[in-house]
């Protein structure tokens, strides 16, 4: 073996560690409120987390050839730990070919907020994904709750007055379901009192 191949042969490790550099500069660009996680037992291998237009972003960077299902589970558990509304998995692989179709349907029947993504593509695949998935912050289901306890509360009012204003023998009422797990449909329906 000659020392030209040698010096040419970098170590995975020295490869994955450049891979991370790469993407954390990506993460900077996008203006990600970067910390970088204590490495501890069970952390799943989380190289990134940060803050990004509300939502807590947790990277895991793979330089791997194919990146399967097992992968994709692990990370779940990793993510298990966090938020699920707000907090959005982000798995990093130099190509969006890296990752096998079983990979992929996962990530689809996943009850987290996981994205599949490359360098090239990680900031608009994130807006996508935030704009495609509603996924909420925080805050924002704080509110959309409130306003659901407000609108609540009108309709019980509302049918006081109904009640109360009554003068042919027709109950009316109007009841509130949930639409598409966040708006409220109205209907108004009414029986005769016999």
């Amino acid at each position: 073996m000659s020392s030209s191949n040698n010096n040419n042969t970098i170590s995975p490790y020295k490869k994955g560690k450049d891979f991370e550099d790469v993407i954390k500069e990506v993460l900077k660009n996008m203006n990600v409120e970067l910390r970088k996680p204590e490495h501890a037992p069970g952390d799943g291998g989380i190289d990134f987390m940060g803050g990004w237009r509300e939502h807590t972003i947790i990277v895991q960077c793979k330089d791997h050839v194919k990146i399967r299902p097992e992968t994709v589970r692990g990370f779940e558990g990793v993510l298990s730990r966090y938020g699920r509304t707000e907090t959005i998995g982000v798995l990093v692989a130099p190509s969006i070919n890296n990752f096998t179709l079983n990979a992929v349907d996962r990530v689809k029947s996943s009850e987290f907020n996981i994205i599949l993504t490359d360098k090239s593509n990680m900031e608009p695949d994130l807006i996508r994904f935030i704009e495609n998935r509603h996924v909420k912050s925080a805050q924002q289901i704080e509110n959309i709750s409130n306003e659901l306890v407000n609108l609540r509360n009108d309709l019980i009012e509302l049918n006081r007055k109904i009640e109360s204003t009554n003068k042919n023998n027709r109950f009316y009422f109007i009841s509130a379901s949930p639409v598409a797990g966040i708006g409220i449909g109205q209907s108004l329906s009414y029986f005769d009192i016999v």
